[in-house]
């Protein structure tokens, strides 16, 4: 049901401080149907293997579940990796990414297992038919049915409480303004303390996250963490910088 595929990458192509150290990304993906690896999807995250100078695992939920599937039959996927994060000596700095499902899956994940920042491009944060009643999510009516029908456990349906009992996690949010849904969804957590939400101008569900690694976010704020060396984020020095960085971003206030 989930797959797993770790890279090590030989070489960096960017020029990160301290780059060969036990950092690692977790990285999920999308619908399985958009995370083919043959046709280099913007879903699939294993590209950015070599600029990143750290250990990235890559994920998928094969059974679009956005996560929540039982894993050894008992324990949803998002616990399991936790407990196999736990298993080794912590890596740091570590990081969960994904886009749309894959979005929820790193803001899940990273949240249980203490990630020092989510990046979650255009991710749903409130799934199951209650998502209706907060957020346009027509296109997900079918596939929210099969998810209250196949996964009983309401635990981790909706996001924010999760995110607020991991208060140093630092949730990093980017979607397009284009997309109704998104807006919904992005609008839900903006306000959270430990979150940081940004528009990109033009972009919509589909294009955000190639946008974003067009862009080399994730890079920025891997490099922006490492140069930490174990202190707490300042996310108003980040916002800071990354608008300074990034004029086609904006603040979601």
């Amino acid at each position: 049901m989930l797959e797993t595929e770790l890279q090590i990458p030989r070489e960096t192509a960017i020029d990160l401080a301290r780059a060969d150290q036990s950092g690692i990304i977790k990285c999920f993906t999308s619908w399985k149907d958009w995370a083919d690896p043959e046709s280099g999807d913007w879903y699939d995250w294993r590209s950015l293997a070599p600029t990143l100078g750290c250990r990235l695992e890559h994920y998928r939920d094969r059974s679009n579940s956005w996560y929540l599937a039982p894993e050894d039959g008992s324990r949803p996927i998002a616990e399991a990796l936790r407990a196999a994060y736990y298993s080794e000596p912590p890596a740091r700095p570590y990081a969960t990414i994904g886009s749309s499902m894959g979005g929820y899956g790193a803001m899940l994940v990273g949240a249980l297992s203490g990630a020092d920042f989510v990046l979650a491009i255009g991710p749903q944060t409130i799934l199951g038919m209650q998502a209706l009643k907060e957020v346009r999510a027509i296109r997900f009516v079918e596939d929210f049915e099969r998810l209250d029908a196949n996964i009983r456990t309401a635990r981790y349906r909706d996001i924010i409480p999760v995110m607020r009992k991991a208060r140093r996690t630092l949730f990093v949010s980017i979607c397009g303004k284009n997309n109704n849904i998104d807006v919904d969804h992005l609008n839900r957590i903006k306000n959270e303390p430990n979150a940081l939400c940004f528009w990109l101008d033009g972009s919509d569900h589909e294009n955000t996250a190639r946008r974003c690694k067009e862009l080399k976010i994730l890079q920025y704020l891997y490099g922006y963490f490492l140069s930490l060396d174990g202190r707490r984020a300042d996310s108003r020095d980040l916002a800071i910088n990354i608008l300074r960085n990034y004029p086609n971003l904006s603040l979601a206030f």
